[in-house]
This record gives C-alpha cells, structure tokens and sequence, in this order.
C-alpha cells in the first residue's frame, strides 16, 4: 500500500488522520527466487531477506509502477486508487 499526506508538516506515523491510503500495487515473486536468497537463523526461526523497489512510470492520466527484484524488473503495475470517500 502507498500512503500519502496533503499536511504542511508531513505526520510522523500512518495511523495519523491526515495519512490517507493512496492506492495498493499487488504482485509476487516466485518461490523458488525466494529460495536462492541467503537463509539466516534467529531464535529457532528462518527468515530469508527479499528487498525489493519501485519506480514509477509518469505517462498520460495513470501512474504505473515498475517493480524491480534482484537487479532485474520484476513486473509493471498499474496501481489500483482508492476512490475519495
């Protein structure tokens, strides 16, 4: 989900009500890239890291997101918005 703020001074937390959901962008990894991440332990638990980022495509009325993982672009999104209440 990607939030956003009109406020003069930006809230410091997401539960603020003047943070308001902007829209959600939805895509996945295949497990078996998952898989190839380096594994560590914690507590008897195994985690593995997965960073991810996006960039944002500016083009006619819509935004589209690109999400790139491990160097390579992963998907292109186009965001689903959250209709004004």
């Amino acid at each position: 989900m990607l939030y956003y703020s009109d406020a003069g001074v930006p809230p410091g937390r997401s539960d603020d009500p003047k943070v308001k959901q902007l829209c959600t962008l939805h895509f996945s990894i295949p497990y078996t890239d998952i898989r190839r991440q380096p594994m560590y332990r914690n507590e008897g638990k195994e985690w593995r890291d997965v960073e991810t980022s996006r960039d944002i495509l500016c083009g006619g009325a819509a935004l589209d997101y690109r999400i790139m993982y491990d160097g390579k672009m992963l998907r292109s999104v186009e965001a689903n918005y959250v209709e004004d209440d």
